[in-house]
């Protein structure tokens, strides 16, 4: 899921970008590591072989092309290897597949305050038709209704509201601290300000950052 509800198509970021609360804040300071392009046959034979840990197509198609995105499970070793933390940037179908391979997690749902508000950044955004725009609406409608459902919550460890970039930032590194405080440190985790969420505690009434089922495992764990 995402604030706006679109992603750059999924792709692996590192730990080491939440470094002085940059992560998100401004892509053009942070750029993602590239995606590597390859052929239509060669992304099949991935998928066949179980080399794709998720995969994807984009929503909207053409007569002409057809984009797919994945994450590989070389790409996320190589990172792993290099001794970072990979967070994957994904769609709630890849979510899904990610869990149904073992793959060992904590997942965090981001989503808008409202609806209302995710049609507004949408058309803040001036890259979509009225038509596409309903289908997205609609999308992310039925997203909502499962990130909350049995179902949903086997799949979700948390949901961030995406309300501010920069509370969404803090709340996102408090979430990363909580569990791996080696990573991002509890001091850094609370430097710029207070959370928009009440609390971690489970208990609370409302929270924006909600936990969905316990830990499975530590961040940036097996792959399965």
């Amino acid at each position: 899921g995402g604030g706006k509800g679109k992603g750059g198509g999924g792709g692996i970021m590192t730990a080491s970008m939440m470094d002085s609360g940059c992560l998100g804040e401004n892509e053009a300071e942070v750029p993602r590591p590239p995606n590597l392009v390859i052929s239509s046959a060669e992304f099949q034979s991935q998928v066949a072989s179980g080399q794709m840990l998720e995969h994807h197509k984009d929503l909207f198609t053409n007569s002409m092309v057809t984009f797919r995105w994945g994450v590989s499970k070389g790409a996320l070793q190589e990172v792993i290897r290099s001794g970072r933390i990979p967070l994957i940037e994904c769609e709630t179908e890849g979510a899904e597949q990610l869990r149904k391979r073992g793959v060992d997690c904590l997942s965090i749902f981001l989503r808008p305050p409202t609806l209302k508000v995710f049609e507004r950044r949408l058309r803040l955004s001036l890259t979509e038709s009225d038509r596409e725009i309903q289908i997205r609406q609609a999308k992310a409608r039925a997203e909502l209704d499962f990130i909350h459902s049995p179902e949903g919550r086997k799949i979700f460890d948390y949901v961030l509201v995406h309300r501010h970039q920069h509370d969404t930032v803090n709340d996102l590194k408090r979430i990363i601290s909580h569990h791996r405080p080696d990573i991002v440190p509890p001091e850094v985790a609370t430097l710029a300000s207070e959370p928009s969420s009440s609390s971690l505690n489970p208990s609370s009434s409302y929270m924006d950052v909600s936990r969905q089922t316990s830990v499975r495992g530590p961040l940036g764990g097996g792959m399965g």
